[in-house]
């Protein structure tokens, strides 16, 4: 495998985390949201009531959830 195809790979699996308010509760930043590849990799539930924002989630739709908390 090639230095540039390994450092593709490296940053298609990298994790990011995102924390959001819950659209349920409003609680500021009870969810944190792992995300790659722009989907949520597990579920992800609120802190707080157990609101759950299901695996596979677009990344933007996680921007339109956090809009409906508000």
């Amino acid at each position: 495998m090639s230095e540039y195809s390994s450092a593709c790979e490296q940053a298609r699996t990298m994790k990011s985390f995102e924390d959001i308010d819950c659209p349920k509760c409003h609680a500021h930043e009870a969810i944190e949201a792992v995300i790659m590849d722009g989907l949520t990799v597990g579920d992800s539930i609120c802190d707080e009531c157990g609101y759950v924002i299901p695996e596979g989630t677009n990344h933007k739709e996680l921007a339109i959830i956090e809009m409906m908390a508000s």
